[in-house]
């Protein structure tokens, strides 16, 4: 995760497996895509924007179909 300056933050997001139907949740931020499949070896860069101006430090879920439990993302 990295800070923009304008604000919003942009993950980094790969895997070595295929991550079915990609979601983020439990955030003040909004991101530029959702609902979206991660291919194996592939880089994918995803930008969230503030949802209002009393956001605090950036914080979500990601989830997919085919995890079990949901990952923890984080601003450094």
């Amino acid at each position: 995760v990295t800070a923009l300056a304008e604000g919003g933050v942009e993950l980094t997001l790969s895997a070595d497996a295929l991550l079915q139907d990609v979601t983020f949740t439990g955030t003040d931020y909004v991101p530029d895509t959702d609902h979206f499949h991660v291919v194996p070896g592939r880089q994918y860069q995803i930008r969230f924007r503030p949802a209002h101006a009393t956001a605090k430090k950036f914080k979500a879920y990601l989830g997919a179909l085919n995890l079990w439990e949901s990952v923890t993302l984080r601003d450094r």
